[in-house]
């Protein structure tokens, strides 16, 4: 999945003080409604299933700019990190400085560009209804990402102050033909993501990242989220910190060939960059199909199949979340 890796710069961007607005997506509309479970999970493909649903709901989380990397992440050996004071903040005061905004072009640290615009109502702190747009021209910063694209975002909630980043806020983006091209890969989004970010207490933050339809593509696969919501805390005044995540949504993915709706039954829970040690993750496909992740601590897991959803279940697979997020 690539929601971790390209959502997270879509956000590391906005909350940066950027934005855009544009037309329409390569990608194309994805569908205002949400489209049933038409993917029957089955004993060959129960495992992939879950394997694309757990790094759905788990890099989600990356799109609040919550963390970089959480121990929830489908990669191993990640390490929780909650933004420090000025670390969000900096990028948007200087955005900010003049109201309105631009539109004015910025050059890329190596090559490229970013046309900034929008209006805010107060020069010295955010307001609902404030507009940051983005325009991105093939812009390479030097840390091995180039961007291209629009984005258009609004402030539809904030208070507290930005100036030491004790602040609440919700942003929502509208994406259109984002790409971010890597050494390896080219990833196109589309679609809307609203985050909601809390800092408002130190050391504690809270996230929430929900999407009507959000579409992304890469060389080799395409993904489109619908309904979807994502929450995540993370604790930093205790240690070890600990941290939560649920979610819930409907996937189609062309990794596994349908679409599939998920949830959390039972949230996720963790401390630091361990695996959660409780959790589960619940995948139902056509028919009731469904194949069930069951959190034993943070090494072991369990993965249960059914065909038709009815106790008990088919196939039971007791494995370790190494083996199952490599």
């Amino acid at each position: 999945m690539k929601y971790a890796s390209s959502l997270a710069v879509l956000t590391a961007v906005l909350v940066a003080g950027c934005g855009g607005s544009g037309s329409d997506s390569a990608l194309g509309n994805p569908p205002a409604t949400v489209p049933p479970a038409d993917l029957a999970i089955s004993s060959g493909n129960s495992m992939q299933v879950m394997q694309v649903a757990y790094s759905t709901a788990s890099g989600a989380g990356d799109m609040a700019g919550l963390v970089t990397n959480t121990g929830i992440s489908a990669e191993p050996g990640a390490v929780a990190k909650v933004p420090m004071p000025g670390q969000l903040t900096k990028p948007l005061r200087n955005a900010i400085s003049n109201v309105p905004i631009g539109p004015e072009t910025l050059p890329c640290d190596v090559s490229g560009s970013i046309t900034v615009s929008g209006n805010l109502a107060n020069p010295l702190t955010l307001s609902a209804g404030d507009t940051i747009n983005m325009d991105a021209d093939n812009c390479d910063d030097g840390l091995g990402e180039i961007t291209d694209g629009l984005i258009a975002s609004i402030i539809e909630a904030f208070s507290g102050d930005i100036v030491s980043s004790l602040f609440s806020m919700t942003i929502r983006m509208d994406i259109t033909n984002y790409q971010v091209t890597t050494a390896n890969d080219v990833l196109l989004n589309h679609g809307d993501v609203t985050v909601t970010l809390d800092n408002t207490t130190p050391g504690y933050v809270s996230a929430s990242v929900s999407a009507n339809a959000i579409a992304t593509s890469s060389n080799t696969s395409s993904e489109t989220l619908y309904s979807f919501l994502s929450t995540q805390t993370i604790d930093t005044r205790v240690s070890p910190s600990p941290y939560t995540m649920s979610a819930s949504g409907t996937v189609d993915s062309s990794e596994v060939g349908g679409i599939v709706e998920l949830s959390t039954p039972v949230m996720f829970e963790g401390f630091d960059n361990e695996y959660p040690s409780e959790g589960e993750l619940l995948v139902t496909g056509a028919g009731g199909s469904t194949v069930r992740l069951i959190t034993i601590d943070n090494v072991d897991i369990r993965i249960e199949f059914d065909s038709d959803g009815m106790a008990p279940p088919d196939e039971t697979i007791d494995t370790t979340w190494v083996a199952f997020t490599s």
